[in-house]
């Protein structure tokens, strides 16, 4: 491809943000992106979670007039990170499958242009922070080798695995696909859920999405009580930035789901979904602990999720998210993708010295516990 063809822009204001929106989401649906490279998504995270201290980079390439890549940017003190991470962590929204938006034709010529920038202002940056990266991303797959010829230094470490299903035709068929002992606890456990004394569930579209928050946040809570642990719901920042994503795609027709299953008037299992271009996202539940045995609510309201979507007709892929690699989430899938935190470091003397602090801090702790077990 002739260089010649292509131009970049840098976006470092709220304004020019805001004059790329029709463009932006032409390419996110064009590119099949996931809901956390959105548009929307990243300007209402932007508009909770701004700090004076952080400022736009966003490095746009252009195709003649046409927006062709994008790479959702911003600084940080020295510190260069997706715009929608990076918030404190006790309210981190932990957007998965972080990437470039580009597709497979673009992608050398993008990371290119991304790393001439980045080596013009060599002495703005110490280090990119990328976490929840797929092992099939443009980032691993073209980006990071380009920049490791470059001499920066990169680390990248397994985070987890995603656990997505493929959605078939039927309930019957997604229930086949399963292991038999899973397929036994399917039955047992929505039997005993849809069957209890006054068993309802309820939607968005029975009640507001504050009234459905608060339900969530309180069996949420209820939770990680039991289990003396803070939960992210807490956050009023959180709730704030959902709230308006909740907003978004019920105006806009998208996908998104707050359930909440009630026994008489008592809400006893809640989960929330979202996505997009065909993709549900399973993003939070909680349950009410004292019912956690006689039918596994936090599974049986996954599961009913899952049948609605098989069901609904214009979902196509129910994805349970990144999990640990003994996640109870593998029982529901087999098909799984690995994903990876990355910090790449600029190719400063600065930045090469900052690197080697999580080095000498991992030999510490480990002389630290020889020393202990001596």
């Amino acid at each position: 491809m002739d260089q010649d063809d292509f131009k970049h822009e840098v976006i470092i204001s709220y304004d020019h943000f805001l004059q790329v929106e029709s463009e932006w989401d032409q390419l996110t649906h064009l590119y099949n992106s996931p809901i956390f490279l959105t548009w929307n998504w990243l300007n209402y995270w932007w508009k909770v979670f701004h700090k004076p201290r952080m400022n736009m980079l966003i490095i746009i390439l252009r195709k003649g007039d046409s927006i062709i890549a994008i790479a959702p940017f911003y600084q940080d003190n020295k510190e260069l990170r997706f715009i929608g991470t990076g918030e404190e962590e006790f309210e981190e929204v932990s957007p998965e499958y972080l990437d470039l938006i580009c597709n497979a034709e673009y992608a050398d010529i993008f990371s290119e242009k991304i790393a001439e920038i980045l080596s013009e202002m060599h002495n703005d940056w110490r280090c990119l922070v990328v976490n929840n990266v797929l092992d099939n991303s443009i980032l691993i797959k073209n980006t990071v080798p380009l920049l490791k010829r470059r001499r920066h230094i990169v680390f990248i470490n397994f985070r987890g695995i995603k656990f997505e299903i493929v959605l078939p035709n039927s309930w019957d068929d997604y229930i086949k696909s399963v292991k038999s002992r899973f397929r036994t606890k399917i039955r047992t456990r929505l039997r005993k859920m849809t069957t209890q004394d006054g068993y309802t569930i309820k939607t968005l579209s029975d009640m507001d999405a504050a009234t459905a928050w608060s339900y969530l946040k309180e069996l949420h809570d209820k939770r990680w009580k039991f289990k003396n642990q803070r939960g992210a719901l807490e956050s009023e920042n959180f709730r704030s930035f959902h709230l308006q994503v909740i907003k978004w795609l019920l105006d806009t027709k998208g996908l998104v789901e707050l359930n909440i299953v009630f026994f008489h008037d008592s809400p006893v299992t809640a989960i929330y979904n979202f996505g997009s271009n065909g993709t549900l996202h399973f993003y939070q539940s909680g349950f009410d602990p004292k019912y956690a045995k006689k039918f596994a609510p936090a599974h049986s309201v996954i599961l009913l999720s899952i049948k609605n979507a098989i069901e609904t007709k214009n979902i196509t892929n129910f994805d349970l998210m990144i999990g640990s690699r003994n996640s109870y989430k593998k029982d529901y899938t087999e098909n799984t993708t690995n994903a990876f935190n990355i910090i790449i470091y600029n190719n400063t003397l600065m930045s090469v010295l900052s690197s080697l602090k999580p080095i000498l801090k991992g030999i510490l702790r480990a002389i630290k516990n020889i020393s202990k077990q001596d």
